[in-house]
């Protein structure tokens, strides 16, 4: 489903998805935005949980079997956002509230994960920063690189904002 923008949106549509998992059962909110030049960042949180500020980096002891089921719907709504376009992805792998670590296990699992599952993986440029946590591929036929490179230049910089936030919930 489409989520309403809110003022400073500046994604062009926000889809909202679900996932849910049997045992133990649990929801799992998938968000995925989509930017000009055929970008999207995915990130996911369980529902009910946290706050508006922290949702992203509540950390639960899921099991192995249960993250990998998260983590092939996140790779599903990415196939459906892109469809047969060349889309970049991009993800935040968050830290844990009040904790910062680089290249964090989050961020190891979620490129191990991309590696071995996005189809065509060899032929995707990556992007990231193992100090921000941050992560993007894009396929080399992509026709927006300029775009996609300046998005995450953009997207470097908010994550660092959100870092060095004196707020203790973000």
């Amino acid at each position: 489903m489409n989520v309403p923008k809110q003022d400073g949106d500046i994604f062009i549509v926000r889809k909202k998805y679900a996932f849910t998992f049997t045992k133990p059962k649990v929801r799992t909110i998938i968000i995925a935005d989509i930017y000009a030049g055929n970008i999207c960042v995915i990130c996911f949180h369980t529902d009910g949980a946290g706050s508006d500020k922290n949702k992203y980096k509540l950390r639960f002891n899921y099991s192995g079997i249960h993250v990998l089921h998260i983590f092939l719907a996140c790779l599903h709504v990415f196939n459906l956002v892109k469809g047969d376009n060349y889309y970049a992805l991009f993800y935040n792998a968050s830290n844990d509230i009040g904790e910062y670590q680089e290249d964090n296990k989050r961020y190891s699992a979620y490129g191990t994960f991309f590696e071995r599952y996005l189809p065509d993986y060899n032929n995707y440029k990556v992007l990231g920063s193992l100090k921000l946590n941050i992560q993007g591929f894009y396929h080399s036929n992509h026709p927006h690189v300029e775009q996609v490179t300046a998005f995450y230049e953009q997207f470097m910089q908010e994550v660092m904002r959100d870092l060095n936030t004196e707020d203790p919930e973000k």
